[in-house]
């Protein structure tokens, strides 16, 4: 029986899927004092995006996950991939910041 050939396309589409999913559940949506900042922070984050910081540390999970544990434990590590890559001190903002 053969195995459906790796499509490199689906698999970034449902990494990248599951990955927006995880994000949104990350940052609170709720009416607390800090509501503005979460509003930041979503409008950070879930501006767009290849998300591939993170797709690339759940393909090194996959990779070296030989005991068969779920997707959803490398989920934390790979947020925070995105957050540290879209953070204001992110190289490529250093570099829009220096155009000012």
């Amino acid at each position: 029986m053969n195995a459906a050939p790796f499509s490199l396309k689906t698999y970034l589409e449902g990494r990248k899927h599951i990955i927006n999913a995880s994000l949104e559940r990350l940052i609170p949506t709720d009416r607390s004092p800090a509501a503005r900042l979460f509003e930041a922070m979503r409008y950070s984050l879930m501006a767009g995006g290849k998300r591939l910081w993170p797709i690339l540390t759940l393909a090194a999970f996959d990779a070296t996950n030989k005991t068969g544990l779920p997707l959803e434990r490398a989920m934390p590590f790979a947020c925070a991939m995105e957050c540290i890559h879209t953070s204001p001190s992110s190289p490529g903002f250093s570099q829009w910041k220096k155009t000012l």
